[in-house]
């Protein structure tokens, strides 16, 4: 829900990607993501993107010390579009916020205060997020610029992948698992697994020759599959005891680059 307002969890690092998707509403008019030095509305800013769709369609970077805005730099005509998804990401590097778009080139704001004071991330505007994550890639900063062109590429998980859920599926948690599928590869498949038996509760096998970022969203009723934003279907729940659900595996002709759990 916006406004969205939380501390950065472990405070912010070198080579730490924000990663934030959604989807810009049909009469919006701004949208904007801070790098705040607190949670309080008057805390200073050490990256601001703002996002204004007027006349000119343009986005705005900024900074904020001492209550003083410093000069802003603006690019005219933004990648974002009304009523489109959206995949915004912001990396953290040694000497500037790298700013991207999925799909479209990358765009750069250097350091105005250490970015080490930052401590919250706050989210606001005319859009409809659907899931805002942090990604500690700082234990191996990305350093080559084939590699930071992606921006999801840190310590990429082993296929088979497979973890532990403890506790079992919870109602409202979200799984999003992101990965690349290449031109020889034939299938993959995802599985929510019963641990003690071995049977499987959701078994999603995808035949395509394309990037996936899928979100599953565990509904009391069923899961809700999405592909980039868009539903892919809904899945009514065949096991009534979600404790036992309790082992998530990826096999396959994936290459993965970030699995949220």
């Amino acid at each position: 829900m916006l406004p969205f307002k939380r501390a950065i969890p472990g405070s912010l690092n070198e080579g730490m990607v924000i990663y934030i998707e959604g989807v810009i509403n049909n009469d919006m008019n701004w949208f904007e993501v801070d790098f705040a030095l607190g949670p309080e509305p008057e805390a200073d800013i050490a990256f601001h993107f703002n996002l204004h769709f007027d006349s000119r369609n343009k986005m705005v970077f900024n900074s904020k010390q001492s209550g003083q805005w410093g000069k802003e730099q603006t690019k005219i005509s933004s990648p974002f579009k009304e009523g489109e998804y959206f995949q915004l990401l912001v990396m953290v590097l040694q000497d500037y916020y790298m700013v991207k778009v999925i799909g479209n080139p990358s765009y750069e704001f250097g350091h105005q205060m250490p970015f080490q004071k930052v401590t919250h991330l706050h989210v606001q505007g005319d859009v409809s997020v659907h899931s805002i994550h942090f990604i500690d890639c700082s234990s191996t900063p990305i350093q080559d610029a084939a590699a930071r062109s992606n921006l999801l590429t840190c310590n990429p998980p082993p296929v088979p992948y497979v973890v532990n859920l403890k506790e079992g599926l919870t109602i409202n948690r979200t799984f999003i698992i992101k990965g690349f599928i290449q031109n020889s590869a034939y299938r993959f498949a995802i599985n929510f697994n019963m641990g003690e038996t071995g049977d499987i509760a959701l078994h999603i096998n995808p035949r395509i020759k394309e990037g996936v970022l899928l979100s599953i969203l565990i509904h009391t009723d069923c899961y809700e599959v999405r592909n980039y934003g868009k539903l892919v279907f809904h899945f009514q729940h065949r096991v009534e005891n979600f404790t036992k659900i309790n082992l998530l595996e990826i096999t396959g002709d994936v290459l993965l680059s970030y699995v949220q759990v």
